[in-house]
């Protein structure tokens, strides 16, 4: 008798643990975000900027692009305000279209090696017909580190939160970690995985790979 309650007891226990990792990754996606950005900056304190993004899911056919045009007002070190508009739609059908306008003030400082970013963002978004704004918050921990190789590299850490007014809620939160590594003056590599939970959403877990090629151009650039 006390075995078939262990024997019973066994099983159960392995079908409540299958039943939920099925259930896990029913609910979490994987996706690839290939990344181009573009900056020139014409005068001392002035920074254009323009960013193409793929969002890429597992099914071939869900992905998304995001195409941006920015203006910065820069302080560096100290920080920068931004001024921009982004497209965002569905690939190949384009029907579901978002229309994004921008706000954001970037607060920096830094001692030695380590520094220490804080960014508000405010976004007001038109998707499709509908109107709605939203307030992300990030902030970002980096560390400078000199390789063996004399190449510059730069391990960071970041943390984000979305007020979306829709649901009148914090409906989205990131965790980051990556690394970034300057190539020469112009190109800079920066590869990050990122954690995305999001508590309205048909995949409230998303894991993805960023991968983003950044070019500069001008004064410091």
């Amino acid at each position: 008798m006390r075995r078939r309650q262990w024997t019973g007891a066994v099983t159960f226990v392995v079908l409540w643990v299958a039943t939920s990792s099925t259930g896990v990754r029913a609910q979490t996606q994987s996706q690839w975000w290939p990344e181009l950005d573009v900056a020139w900056r014409p005068e001392e304190r002035v920074r254009l900027y323009g960013l193409a993004r793929v969002m890429t899911a597992e099914e071939a056919s869900n992905r998304q692009r995001m195409l941006g045009l920015h203006a910065d007002l820069l302080w560096l070190p100290r920080g920068f305000l931004r001024i921009g508009y982004r497209s965002v739609a569905s690939m190949p059908d384009t029907a579901d279209h978002e229309h994004r306008a921008l706000l954001e003030g970037t607060l920096s400082g830094a001692k030695g090696k380590l520094s220490a970013a804080s960014r508000t963002r405010g976004e007001w978004r038109w998707i499709g017909s509908r109107y709605s704004w939203r307030l992300r918050e990030r902030v970002l921990v980096q560390y400078d580190v000199t390789m063996p190789w004399k190449r510059p590299l730069s391990p960071y850490v970041a943390v984000e939160a979305f007020y979306d007014t829709r649901y009148r809620a914090v409906a989205r939160e990131r965790y980051q970690v990556g690394v970034s590594a300057p190539i020469g003056s112009v190109v800079t590599i920066d590869v990050s995985y990122l954690r995305q939970d999001e508590t309205r959403a048909s995949f409230p877990h998303v894991n993805v790979l960023w991968s983003k090629l950044s070019l500069a151009f001008g004064r410091g650039g």
